[in-house]
């Protein structure tokens, strides 16, 4: 699917139009970089001694819920997120693919209501 949406500046002069697609984050290269913050993770790691067996990637729930929050364009982005790094932890084609585990809080933890958000991004801790 396609996500259009109509944002403006902070000062609310510039109007601008943006959309989101799942062919926009191949185009950006968003699995790619996912992949690139693991690795270097891991290699931080390794360079100090640590060797992580296991590495967990979580989804986000659908926070904020709220529009002028941001939650048409951050829910959207967090979907196709959810969605990519899913594929590729089923595939484990390739590292580091083959060493994480999804953990998808979006399915799990539906945001129904906004006092269920804490600020934009996180849920409460009694959601």
């Amino acid at each position: 699917g396609k996500h259009t949406f109509s944002m403006a500046d902070a000062d609310g002069e510039k109007q601008r139009t943006v959309s989101i697609t799942r062919s926009n984050m191949t185009e950006w290269k968003w699995l790619d970089r996912a992949a690139a913050l693991i690795l270097a993770f891991l290699e931080g790691a390794r360079n100090h001694g640590l060797f992580i067996e296991q590495v967990l990637w979580r989804s986000n729930p659908n926070c904020p819920l709220l529009q002028e929050q941001g939650s048409h364009i951050v829910d959207t982005m967090n979907e196709y997120q959810a969605q990519l790094i899913a594929e590729a932890v089923v595939k484990k084609e390739s590292p580091p693919w083959d060493r994480v585990s999804f953990l998808d809080w979006r399915s799990a933890y539906v945001v129904k209501h906004p006092s269920q958000c804490k600020g934009a991004v996180h849920y409460r801790k009694d959601g």
